[in-house]
């Protein structure tokens, strides 16, 4: 006899990318709220729960024993916050709810196999949205299959909740229930009511990883549902993907990095009156990706890709062609400058010729960039104004202590001489920011040639892990883009705290870095070129690690777990020890 399987939906197949319910209606109240405020969100959430409150207690009876969102919005009086007709807000709730529902994969994987196997599939919810529009979204989503079944106690009117729906299935569809295996997220619900009818049952718990628990408790210190909200879509992404370690990284530390500095700067752009944002190849390139992403947040703001590096600048932004100049920029040029004098004032004018093709000589523009000294935005600007443009703005993710201190005008969200002491940062994260963050399948650009009418980039070839690049990247925008996306549905109002949060909790990871994470790095090289190579992780012995101690100060942390074998235990609660030991002191000295 075949088997039957019965699933839970809702955090069993299903997981809302925002989180909660409630996070629902915020999303629901900032689209039909003019001017929505953080009151008058809250308000509508509270109306929105009084009203599901009220339809309980009014339709709830021996005979039914779950509500509809008809019956819902029946009881709702949105009418002191909008004009907009309850019908209408209930279409744009179950329209948010399709953008934020997204497939557990590992779920979805058990269920393909079942089906495979021929077994019957059947999928019950205690839920108040319509059996219509969920079997929709689970087709959409590849759960549901010809021949499967749905229920859904609004509609039935029976619940899971007190065994009566398991009861109606079993009826409806006269199952033996010694071949009947039911899975969900619900202790009572989908475990101890099913077991109390003879069905084999199994919890289904997806847990929070442990930075996403740390970013939550970090959230919470600071009363931040903006917090909340990032790592549930940091979470539903992560539940979404395949299960590797870099994956995971980039689920639980690059995406919500990453797509939080990028709206910091479209948030602060705007601000600024800025209307043209250039992002710089190549580090740049996939906080671009993210922009384009968040883009409708901010449509005043023109997005740009700009081609060009220190190779390709440096040299035509050198306000005269000296020896001494040239060994600033190029240490190593033993030659005269007069034979590189026809090169220099070539690239000058291919230079200032790109950079207005691409409009970078427009007021109100800006460059973005990841990590560095600022040399690239000194160069483009001593370019511009040696051709009577205005100098750009320039946004850093983070700046090093050796930048230009040129009067350029730039921000920074990190700067590293103010971090250095403190235990939220880490010296191993500059090399990640900058070449594992913001690793790329761009080339990087040699200089500048006239291409018919217009400017075009000449690339260098890059053969150094060329494949290594392309899968990481791979997966680093993939993740990042579908994280941007939902994240720009929820209305996150304070980006720089999420940001802020996000890059402590990295931090913790640099000081006590956790193996399933450390193995996305294992073929990571911090510097790398056709010649050298120079790695943050090498195997060695713990104990050449533990007692070495130059060759491994790049990231001690990081080798001593990724070479503790059957000590990673003890090594951790060591490193962890220490790390708490650090945050006291810093506490003790604010005090």
């Amino acid at each position: 006899m075949k088997e039957v399987y019965s699933f839970d939906i809702f955090d069993t197949c299903l997981i809302r990318a925002c989180g909660s319910p409630n996070c629902i209606a915020s999303i629901v109240a900032n689209n039909i709220l003019l001017n929505a405020t953080p009151s008058s969100i809250n308000d509508f959430i509270l109306k929105r729960k009084e009203g599901e409150g009220r339809a309980r207690d009014k339709f709830i009876t021996s005979q039914k024993e779950d509500i509809t969102i008809d019956d819902i919005y029946s009881q709702c009086d949105f009418s002191s916050l909008t004009d907009i007709d309850n019908d209408s807000i209930k279409k744009m709730e179950i329209t948010v709810e399709a953008n934020m529902l997204i497939p557990i994969l590992n779920i979805k994987e058990e269920i393909n196999q079942l089906h495979a196997q021929g077994h019957s599939i059947i999928f019950i919810s205690d839920m108040y949205l319509p059996t219509s529009f969920l079997r929709e979204i689970l087709i959409n989503t590849g759960f549901f299959r010809e021949g499967d079944y749905l229920f859904v106690s609004g509609d039935i009117g029976k619940a899971k909740s007190t065994g009566n729906l398991f009861d109606y299935v079993k009826k409806t569809l006269n199952i033996n229930v010694q071949h009947w295996h039911h899975k969900g997220d619900s202790k009572h619900s989908d475990y101890d009511v099913p077991r109390s009818r003879g069905i084999d049952a199994t919890l289904i718990c997806h847990k929070e990883s442990f930075y996403e628990y740390e970013s939550i408790i970090h959230g919470i210190h600071y009363s931040s549902t903006d917090v909340a909200k990032s790592v549930a879509i940091g979470r539903s992404i992560r539940l979404s993907i395949p299960d590797t370690p870099r994956h995971r990284f980039a689920a639980d530390f690059i995406a919500p990095i990453m797509t939080t500095y990028v709206h910091h700067i479209l948030k602060d752009a705007s601000q600024r009156g800025i209307r043209h944002l250039y992002f710089m190849a190549r580090d740049a390139y996939i906080l671009f990706c993210i922009a384009q992403e968040l883009h409708l947040l901010y449509p005043a703001i023109s997005l740009h890709y700009l081609y060009g590096s220190r190779q390709s600048l440096y040299l035509p932004g050198l306000t005269e062609l000296t020896d001494k100049s040239l060994k600033e920029i190029m240490p190593d040029y033993h030659d005269s400058t007069d034979s590189l004098q026809p090169f220099y004032e070539e690239q000058s004018k291919l230079c200032i010729d790109y950079l207005c093709q691409e409009g970078v000589n427009r007021p109100h523009s800006a460059i973005v960039d990841m990590v560095g000294g600022r040399k690239c935005q000194i160069s483009i600007n001593n370019i511009l104004r040696r051709n009577g443009y205005e100098p750009v703005f320039a946004y850093y993710f983070e700046v090093t202590p050796y930048r230009v201190m040129a009067p350029d005008a730039y921000i920074a969200l990190y700067y590293q001489e103010r971090m250095a002491g403190s235990p939220y940062y880490h010296h191993a994260s500059h090399p990640l920011f900058e070449q594992y963050f913001g690793i790329t399948d761009q080339q990087r650009t040699k200089y500048y040639q006239k291409d018919n009418d217009k400017i075009t980039p000449v690339f260098e070839n890059d053969l150094v892990n060329n494949d290594y690049k392309k899968q990481v990247f791979s997966i680093n925008k993939e993740v990042c883009c579908t994280y941007a996306r939902h994240y720009s549905q929820v209305f996150i109002a304070n980006p720089e705290l999420c940001n802020n949060i996000f890059y402590r909790v990295f931090a913790h990871f640099c000081h006590v870095p956790r193996r399933e994470y450390l193995m996305a790095l294992d073929k990571f090289f911090s510097t790398s070129s056709e010649t050298t190579k120079e790695s943050l992780l090498v195997k060695r012995s713990l104990f050449s690690i533990l007692f070495n101690k130059k060759q491994y100060l790049r990231w001690k942390n990081g080798n001593i777990i990724y070479n503790s074998g059957i000590l990673y235990r003890p090594m951790i609660a060591l490193l962890e020890w220490y790390y708490n030991r650090k945050i006291k002191r810093m506490n003790q000295t604010l005090i």
